[in-house]
């Protein structure tokens, strides 16, 4: 059986009013293509939160044409 490692890491920090959030996951296991698991991890904790407003997407190398399709 193989085991897979994914680090979800959040950062959070603040401007002026503003509560910003800054996540990422990285896989632990060597993985040449994701299929998109590391996308769908932040995806799905700042999906199910809601009334999250100006998100952003920056160095992913893997991200679905659908994310609710792929990731729900």
């Amino acid at each position: 059986m193989k085991k897979y490692v994914d680090d979800q890491i959040f950062e959070l920090s603040q401007s002026g009013t503003t509560c910003l959030v800054h996540a990422r996951s990285r896989s632990q296991t060597m993985s040449v293509y994701d299929y998109d698991t590391n996308y769908c991890n932040m995806w799905n904790v700042l999906n199910s939160i809601g009334g999250m407003t100006n998100q952003s997407v920056s160095n992913c190398n893997f991200r679905p044409d659908d994310d609710a399709v792929t990731c729900a």
